[in-house]
């Protein structure tokens, strides 16, 4: 099978299930939901201090989310054993990675597309469309960077007896590089800092490609070990 046929049926087989299901979006949304409310119920914060600390809430709450994601992956493979019967077939392991990365994402994405909005409304922020144009792309390259550490260390935690140690050791301490970019890019948006967006962008690529590239050859040697 070829590299790109191997990752869409990756993804293909995760998307038809949750369209089937709908447990990990619903689940993700409700989570996420929660935090927000939390977040906004529990602080009493000017509007100066909301521009300030909102990226942080809002971040967090996606980091917590991608976490809930990542186990609730974890779970719906074991069932049978999917992922055993997975790497039996003719795909390529690296088609095998970035198809669940790729999964990941888009469930990530969507679920951070509806909180956005949301996070807005509820801590009382006034945005343009520019603006929300803006943040689309340390969301999308914030969320691609949390798919590929979190996919990684999800895999791993299924083949390994010490997978969620190995997870928690790991995903955390990887997710902080690509939080700490993300949340100054949206920092320098809803404060109109008028500072250089670009070079925080450039780390966030280059972030996110030297995570997919490792990732891609640890997870093809561990497979084959």
């Amino acid at each position: 099978m070829s590299f790109l046929r191997g990752i869409w049926e990756i993804f293909r087989k995760d998307f038809l299930f949750e369209l089937e299901t709908g447990e990990t979006l619903s689940l993700l949304l409700v989570f996420a939901l929660s935090v927000l409310f939390l977040f906004n119920f529990s602080f009493d914060l000017s509007r100066a201090e909301v521009q300030k600390f909102f990226p942080g809430f809002f971040w967090l709450t996606v980091l917590f989310t991608s976490v809930l994601g990542f186990s609730k992956a974890i779970e719906i493979e074991r069932r049978g054993h999917a992922i055993q019967g997975i790497l039996m077939t003719p795909i390529p392991r690296e088609s095998i990675y970035l198809g669940k990365v790729f999964s990941s994402f888009v469930f990530l994405l969507l679920v951070e597309l509806i909180l956005a909005p949301l996070f807005v409304v509820f801590f009382g922020l006034k945005m343009t469309g520019a603006q929300f144009l803006q943040l689309l792309f340390p969301l999308i390259l914030g969320t691609l960077g949390l798919a590929a550490i979190g996919t990684f260390m999800a895999l791993i935690c299924q083949v390994s007896p010490k997978g969620w140690l190995l997870f928690s050791l790991g995903y955390f301490p990887l997710a902080v590089p690509t939080l700490i970019a993300s949340t100054k890019l949206f920092q320098g948006i809803f404060q109109a800092v008028g500072g250089p967006a670009a070079p925080w962008l450039r780390f966030l690529g280059v972030i996110d490609t030297v995570e997919l590239v490792v990732a891609v050859l640890l997870f093809e040697y561990l497979m084959e070990e």
